[in-house]
Order: structure tokens, then C-alpha cells, then sequence
């Protein structure tokens, strides 16, 4: 009988898994590379499909407290004139669907608090892993080995158990580049309708309220591999002025109001679609398993999917093969259908031949219907647990 379960990696998916593993009357044992932990990164999107898997685990009451809800989604032009306003609950499944926006580090807590700091244990780099048909041994920077009957890979999108798993693996950039970052800005200063985006030709900028005065942005640009990378923070911060110059308030304000040395530049890449996701007793998770762009708020949301349909997999069979398999064969087709929706998002949106933001009423609201509106109603639709 399968009891001792080692979870390399204490984000949010390894924690949700921690806690969804727990319930089916597992032991599990968390391994975190870093030596402390941190409140690192800038803001995310939980939306209901998240949610409802989090009310599994017992820990959505807690998460909406920890954030802010959002009523609507307003996109605009440069100008600040209104393109489209969305209402929160007109998407998925009508006054069932709630969109809460929060601090990475925020929901990073509300788990930590959950599951105890005491379940994970800092400064363990794993650097891979072996294992036999009884089983399996997590291979640690140190020299140690800890053993375990199943290990799951929730090591984020340059994972080191998808490395050794699946050496074929590779990260595609999608020719984009994304900066992010928290200002204090004056609720007044926020133009009603100011959770939402304003795009430009090629380039695209998110104003998105939280709790306690922040406000998170991103910036997502078409760029080449690199770009944006070289110079001091400050350059890179004047840089970022510089491409929304013009634009409207309180846009400008709201960089200038960022602390150079927080702003956040990754180039945006997904996974290659994976056919499984396990060998042995060995399974991925999160971004190790589907990193996907982050245009439609669902990175986090499908981690959480991923560790709460794993538990219940696991629970209903000891047959950990079959358990496993079970997982993919629900996940997988979901999960990669996301992924293409997010990037076909990015890819219509940035498009600099026929830039949908020069479009006006009927034309771009079709637009946004169809690479908003739409993958959003099915996903939403579509989040039952095996």
C-alpha cells in the first residue's frame, strides 16, 4: 500500500497537492530548493474554476479573503476610450463565476499557514531522482536520498524532474516579453472600469486593484529573445515609460510610481504539449507539467486543478498505475486546450499586421468574444473533478 508521497517543489501546486494528498490519508513530505521563504512576485488570478477546487481543500473562504474581488473587465484603447466592458458574471457559469486578484505571496501564505511550515523542508535542491517498481528515491545537491512511494515534480517551468522524465521536453518562447509590478496609487487616480487592459499595436498593459492601496500591472510586449534584458533597472524602468508614452492616465503614473529595482522581466514561453505526464512513480504537475502564457489568468488556477484532481485519483484506487493514468486522461486534453487558448489570446492580441485595438465596436468586441469570452465559458464550464 502506497503511504509516503515526496513533493519536490513548495509553490502553489506542490502546497495544494500537500494538502489535497493529506485528505486522501496520505504523508507527505515538501522539499523547497530556496532557504527561506520569501513574499516574491507580483499578482495573479484566481477565478472560480480555482476556487471551486480550493472549496475541495477547504481553503477558498480564505483565499478570497486574502484578495480582491473583481466585478468586471474593462479593455481600452490608448486613449483611455472604452473598447469593451465585461461583467464577471456574464462569463462561464453566469452569478456562479467569481474572480478574485491577489499577491502571489498573499495565496503563498494562506497555504503555507494551511499546511505548516514544518511539512517542508528548506535549502533541498533536488537534482533528480531514481526509483524500482517498489520505490522511489528523491536525489538531493547535498548527497542525500529520501525515500518514498510516490514523488510528484511541482517544480515549476524549469523543472528538474520533467527534465530527467521526459529529456525530449522542450520550452517554446512565444516571442513576447512580460514586465509586472506592484505601485501605490490613489483609488481616485483609477479610471472607473480600472480593472482591466489597455492595448496598444504590438503591446498590451493590465491595471488590475488589490487589497491595502496596491495595484498590480503587467506590460506584455512582442519582442525578440532578450529583449528588454540589458541595462540597469532604471534604464530598464525608463525603457518601459517609453512604450507607453502617450498613453492614458493613470498608465504613466502608475510606472513612475514603481520602485525600478521590483519590476519583474521574463520572456513568456509554454511547454510542448506533453502526451503523459508519469512513469513509474513519478508524475508531474503545474508549470512541470503545462507552463502556459499567462493571458488568460490560469497558470495558478490550473495548478490547483491539477493537485486536488491528483488526490482524488489517488484515493480511489491503490493501483497507483492505474490512479496515475486516471489523472492524465483527465487532465491532459483540459489542460492543453488551455494552453493553446492563452497563447491564440497573445498571439491575436500583438498582432502588429491587423492590430484589433484599431477596431472599434461590433468588430473588436467579436474579437475579444472569441479569444476572451469564449475559452473562458468553456474553461469555466468545464473544471469537473474525476
Amino acid at each position: 500500500m502506497m503511504c509516503r508521497v515526496i513533493i519536490i517543489g513548495g509553490g502553489i501546486g506542490g502546497l495544494a497537492a500537500t494538502l489535497a494528498l493529506r485528505q486522501a490519508g496520505f504523508d507527505v513530505q515538501v522539499f523547497e530548493a530556496v532557504p527561506e521563504i520569501k513574499i516574491v512576485g507580483a499578482g495573479l488570478a484566481i477565478w472560480s474554476n480555482a476556487l471551486n477546487a480550493l472549496q475541495q481543500i477547504g481553503l477558498a473562504d480564505a483565499v478570497q479573503a486574502a484578495g480582491k474581488p473583481a466585478a468586471y473587465r474593462v479593455i481600452r484603447a490608448t486613449s483611455g476610450e472604452i473598447l469593451t466592458k465585461v461583467l464577471i458574471h456574464q462569463i462561464g457559469n453566469g452569478e456562479d463565476t467569481a474572480l478574485t486578484h491577489l499577491h502571489r505571496g498573499d495565496l503563498h501564505m494562506v497555504f503555507l499557514r494551511a499546511v505548516g511550515e514544518s511539512t517542508i523542508q528548506m535549502a533541498a535542491r533536488c537534482v533528480g531522482f531514481r526509483q524500482d517498481d517498489q520505490k522511489v528515491w528523491a536525489q538531493f545537491a547535498d548527497g542525500r536520498e529520501v525515500q518514498g512511494d510516490l514523488l510528484i515534480g511541482a517544480d515549476g517551468v524549469h523543472s528538474v524532474i520533467r527534465q530527467q522524465l521526459f529529456s525530449t521536453a522542450r520550452l517554446r518562447l512565444v516571442g513576447q516579453s512580460s514586465w509586472r509590478g506592484l505601485a501605490q496609487i490613489d483609488d481616485k487616480q483609477l479610471m472607473e472600469g480600472g480593472a482591466g487592459e489597455t492595448w496598444g499595436i504590438g503591446r498590451r498593459i493590465g491595471l488590475i486593484p488589490m487589497s491595502q492601496g496596491n495595484v498590480y500591472w503587467f506590460l506584455t510586449k512582442n519582442a525578440p529573445p532578450g529583449g528588454g534584458i540589458e541595462g540597469t533597472a532604471l534604464e530598464k524602468k525608463q525603457r518601459l515609460q517609453a512604450f507607453v508614452q502617450g498613453w492614458h492616465e493613470p498608465i504613466p503614473s502608475m510606472i513612475e510610481a514603481t520602485e525600478a529595482q521590483t519590476i519583474i522581466h521574463t520572456e513568456l514561453n509554454e511547454l510542448e504539449h506533453l502526451e503523459q505526464w508519469h512513469r513509474g512513480r513519478v508524475v508531474l504537475l503545474g508549470d512541470a507539467a503545462h507552463a502556459m502564457t499567462p493571458n488568460l489568468g490560469q497558470g495558478a488556477c490550473q495548478a490547483i486543478e491539477d493537485a486536488v484532481t491528483l488526490g482524488q485519483c489517488l484515493k480511489q484506487t491503490e493501483d497507483l498505475d492505474a490512479a496515475l493514468t486516471l489523472y492524465e486522461s483527465g487532465r491532459i486534453p483540459h489542460v492543453s486546450r488551455v494552453v493553446e487558448d492563452s497563447r491564440r489570446f497573445g498571439e491575436v492580441a500583438h498582432n502588429e499586421a491587423s492590430p484589433p485595438c484599431l477596431l472599434r465596436d461590433e468588430p473588436f468586441q467579436n474579437i475579444f468574444r472569441s479569444i476572451y469570452m469564449e475559452p473562458l465559458n468553456w474553461i469555466l464550464r468545464h473544471n469537473e473533478y474525476i
